[in-house]
């Protein structure tokens, strides 16, 4: 008898779990409605758009924190200097194939901004004070891949072209070349 039991208590454990639905992995609807303050934005093409030196000039000005922390700039410095610098390696060969090649694996990236902006909802919703930082796209000709800083945070996309594409980062080991890939991010 009292195998019978423990059998059917057995029984009814297992069925009840397999009628179970796993519950899948979200935020909390409360974190989703969290207002804040999110702007992201592919500077890649508008930077390989610009034609001119006074283009870029205007580009520079127009997104000042991306000029301050990824172009390094500070108010001292010649802006025609580092247009000109700017526009020869937006002219360059090999620089456009990459950007294009950049634009045609990359089309879409609504999914990184979607999971970035869940991410800053979800820190807004447990720090109220935090602002998000802006999110800009580049293609950098592998001098960076990301940089974070509390202003912004500028993505580099050539760094995240598929392993078996023929641009990938010079003097990088493939073991950390191999964490850019799909399968470790979100785009």
């Amino acid at each position: 008898m009292r195998r019978i039991v423990v059998i059917l208590v057995l029984a009814i454990f297992t069925l009840s779990a397999c009628k179970k639905e796993e519950a899948g992995c979200g935020l909390d609807k409360d974190i989703l409605l969290t207002e804040i303050d999110f702007h992201f934005e592919r500077l890649e093409d508008d930077f390989f758009e610009a034609k001119t030196e006074a283009d870029l000039i205007y580009l520079m000005e127009k997104y000042p924190e991306f000029s301050r922390e990824f172009l390094l700039m500070s108010e001292g410095d010649d802006k025609g200097a580092i247009a000109r610098e700017l526009l020869q390696a937006n002219q360059d060969s090999l620089m456009l194939d990459l950007y294009q090649e950049v634009r045609r694996e990359f089309q879409d990236v609504e999914s990184l901004e979607e999971e970035l902006l869940n991410a800053f909802k979800y820190i807004k919703y447990y720090f109220p004070d935090f602002k998000a930082p802006k999110v800009c796209t580049f293609v950098s000709g592998f001098a960076a891949d990301l940089l974070v800083t509390e202003d912004i945070i500028v993505i580099g996309l050539d760094y995240y072209l598929p392993e078996s594409h023929k641009y990938q980062p010079p003097d990088l080991p493939s073991y950390i070349s191999k964490r850019y890939q799909r399968p470790y991010t979100t785009f």
